[in-house]
This record gives C-alpha cells, sequence and structure tokens, in this order.
C-alpha cells in the first residue's frame, strides 16, 4: 500500500494585462441642431439697394456613421492613437425674408443649409497616473459639406 504524497496546488494565472494597442470600428447615430444668424454687406452703392435684410433660421437633423481608429500603448500609463469618422447628416434649415426692392418692388430672399456630412480626422494621446488621467488632440482635421 502506497502512501499518497499531498500534492501543492499550482500558483494560478497571472490576470491578464489589457493593452489597449489595436485596431477599433464603431458606429453611432444620435441628432444635430444649430442656430444661424445670416446677414449680408453690400460690396458697392447700387447693391446696397438689393441687400436683403438679416435672417435668422434653425437647423436640425439626424446624424449617424461610422469611426475606425488605431492605439499603440506605450508604457503602462500612456496611449498614443489616431482615430477617423465620417458621419452621414439630415441636418437643415431655412428663412424666407419678404422686403421691398428699392421700397417699391416687392422681392423674397431665401438662406438655406443643408448639412449632408461631417468627416474627422485626429491624433491624440492619453496618459494616466493613479486616477488622474489627462489627454490632448495632437491634431484635428474636421470637414463638413
Amino acid at each position: 500500500m502506497a502512501v499518497k504524497m499531498p500534492v501543492k496546488a499550482p500558483p494560478p494565472l497571472p490576470a491578464p494585462i489589457n493593452s489597449w494597442t489595436g485596431w477599433y470600428v464603431g458606429a453611432n447615430v444620435g441628432g444635430g441642431w444649430g442656430h444661424r444668424d445670416v446677414s449680408f454687406t453690400p460690396n458697392d452703392p447700387i447693391a446696397a439697394q438689393i441687400v436683403p435684410p438679416p435672417q435668422s433660421f434653425t437647423t436640425s437633423g439626424v446624424v449617424g456613421g461610422l469611426q475606425l481608429g488605431y492605439n499603440w500603448r506605450l508604457q503602462p500609463n500612456w496611449l498614443l492613437g489616431f482615430e477617423t469618422d465620417f458621419d452621414w447628416s439630415g441636418m437643415s434649415g431655412s428663412s424666407t425674408a419678404a422686403y421691398d426692392f428699392l421700397g417699391i418692388i416687392p422681392f423674397t430672399s431665401t438662406v438655406d443649409e443643408d448639412v449632408k456630412w461631417l468627416a474627422r480626422c485626429v491624433g491624440d494621446w492619453a496618459g494616466c497616473h493613479g486616477i488622474i488621467c489627462s489627454s490632448m488632440a495632437l491634431a484635428d482635421l474636421p470637414m463638413v459639406e
């Protein structure tokens, strides 16, 4: 009869270290809105007679799109990355003003805005020490049509 020797359990596996290095992709949907004040400045005395009055209007609509980025974990507390995003937009608004040209001829002026898309490219860094974190955009290139 053999005596069984107690067996020591293997040590637990170390907890995996989260590395923020890698690609990511995402989607978003939401809304956008804004307020515009539009005024016209004549560039000569004749144009001063036909310049429409200032107008104000609001824009609103649905916005949705995709983003893609890559992060590099440089050291335990530092992250460097870039991201680009593209959003389709249904934001629009307009205003119509009626006035008299030369004080006698009725005239209508319409101002409108239709935001079709928004895009952005950004490079940034982030650092953490304890519970204090900070980040900064190194370059942010917004584009709108």
